[in-house]
């Protein structure tokens, strides 16, 4: 994910603002945004 390799995830904000962007874009909830999320980070959680 590019915008957290740039530093562009640092706030809570900004997180919550990618999360409602990949759930209109790909039209899922909020589990499958933040999953998408952490794998597109490499974040295993």
């Amino acid at each position: 994910m590019s915008e957290f390799v740039q530093g562009n995830l640092n706030t809570k904000e900004q997180v919550s603002c990618m999360l409602i962007l990949i759930q209109k874009k790909l039209n899922m909830s909020v589990e499958q945004a933040s999953d998408f999320m952490r794998n597109a980070i490499g974040i295993k959680a």
